[in-house]
């Protein structure tokens, strides 16, 4: 009982529950959002709506050429040093900007001169054209809270983030349906940006301090960010080719409703392992040298992540048609096989390789990732074309599947084969003030307690 509580406390002391909770929270506003915004659309808006949005958020898996994952990488790494850490937040505020503000140029000529399957589907587009420049500076606003292990503002700060955007999404398809979702947007971020702003005043007015990168650890920065921005690609790229997959093919409204509304669920319970990893990540950074640490907390996440994947996946899988006919209506129960299908992938997916892709990005195994994120990618896209042409929307779930599978036990077992390895390093000592004194002392500046470990 003393060991349980003094873990407890120092969970309390370091945000772990605020980032938890933080993070049901913003899922169940998102949730929300996504049931009232089924209620208010008809379904061929809703598949509308959810079409592009998909090719806003496909053409975004590059986002900022990963330069968010560079910045807590490296800006967690020198915990102690300010002047570093405002280096690679400048570095890779600079390089995420610049590629966002490409990618919205992008968008913008896609959406003037391509003409798509879904009517209506340039219109919207070009309206949300520049989302990748609002998102990319809400992000780099986000990422230095955590890089300075304000846990807690962070926490707040992405609730507000989500109230205000939900409450622009219902508005918006309130008011003008899918137009209004899109213009509304950007009334929402900008009161976000503003209260982010305010919120990492004191480090912003540091920025000025900072130290010159060398070309190496620019090219080391550049490197981590682009081969993460890779390798998150192919996990996130699941769910978006196949609804990208059924709308080119099937070009149904209705059959993308479908879908859309058996992957809401199964998409937003990836806050569970989200959530761990958004607190752990920065302390397995910071504590490369801690092989005992790292190896007793890695059981710790995958033990706490079985037992939740089968208890979840266990309810919705035999509650399937229920869960459907009370969240989204009778109209959409024709969703329940697929639902199904996506459920298992799911407690595939969060038991195994969630946590396993995070825990290699933390042991700085990039190369891992980002060839099996280009094989799981091929293999993705082979499988969605074939699938769907055979099968119809239920092929683009067992796609999905049977990828999350395959790239679920490649990352576990090649992680495994990494901590195994951690047995022959020897400590090293010259950089031990990286791993544990730096993490605690940057943790007491906000909590005046030590980390887990």
């Amino acid at each position: 009982m003393p060991e349980i509580k003094k873990i407890l406390s120092r969970l309390h002391s370091t945000g772990f529950f605020f980032i938890f909770l933080s993070t049901v929270l913003v899922k169940v506003v998102t949730f929300c959002q996504s049931i009232i915004v089924v209620r208010l659309l008809s379904k061929a808006d809703y598949g509308l709506y959810s079409y592009c949005n998909n090719i806003i958020t496909m053409i975004l898996l590059f986002d900022g050429l990963g330069c968010i994952a560079g910045i807590l990488q490296f800006g967690s790494e020198c915990a102690g040093d300010q002047k570093r850490k405002n280096a690679f937040l400048l570095f890779g505020a600079k390089l995420g900007m610049i590629t966002n503000v490409l990618t919205s140029i992008v968008i913008a000529v896609l959406a003037m001169t391509v003409n798509f399957e879904i009517e209506g589907a340039g219109t919207i587009l070009l309206i949300m054209s520049l989302h990748p420049v609002f998102g990319c500076i809400f992000n780099l606003t986000s990422i230095n809270l955590r890089i300075n292990f304000q846990n807690n503002k962070y926490s707040v700060l992405n609730i507000i983030y989500m109230v205000l955007l939900a409450v622009g999404v219902i508005v918006g398809a309130w008011l003008w349906q899918v137009q209004g979702i899109a213009w509304l947007y950007y009334v929402s971020m900008t009161l976000t940006i503003v209260i982010a702003f305010w919120m990492n005043g004191k480090y912003l007015r540091d920025l000025k301090e900072r130290a010159a990168l060398t070309k190496d650890e620019k090219k080391a920065f550049l490197k981590h960010s682009v081969f993460t921005a890779f390798s998150n690609a192919s996990s996130q790229l699941m769910l978006m080719l196949d609804m990208f997959v059924i709308g080119l093919v099937i070009a149904d409204e209705l059959v993308l409703a479908d879908y859309k509304a058996a992957s809401t669920i199964p998409s937003a319970l990836y806050f569970i392992p989200s959530a761990m990893m958004v607190y752990f990540y920065p302390f397995f950074v910071a504590k490369l040298n801690d092989k005992a640490w790292i190896k007793k907390s890695v059981f710790l996440v995958f033990a706490s992540l079985f037992v939740t994947a089968v208890v979840i996946g266990g309810i919705l899988l035999v509650a399937a048609p229920l869960v459907i006919r009370i969240i989204f209506g009778e109209q959409y129960l024709t969703a329940v096989p697929v639902f199904r299908v996506l459920v298992v992938s799911f407690m595939v997916g969060c038991f195994l390789e969630h946590a396993s892709y995070h825990l290699l990005v933390a042991l700085k195994k990039t190369t891992f990732n980002f060839i099996c994120s280009v094989v799981v990618g091929g293999m993705n896209v082979g499988l969605n074309c074939v699938l769907v042409l055979l099968l119809g929307s239920i092929g683009a779930a067992i796609a999905t599947l049977a990828v999350t599978c395959v790239s679920a036990i490649a990352h576990f077992v090649y992680l495994m084969i990494q901590l195994r390895k951690l047995n022959h390093t020897p400590p090293d000592r010259t950089d031990d003030r990286s791993g544990g004194e730096v993490l605690k002392n940057a943790a007491a500046e906000e909590t005046g307690d030590a980390p887990i470990g």
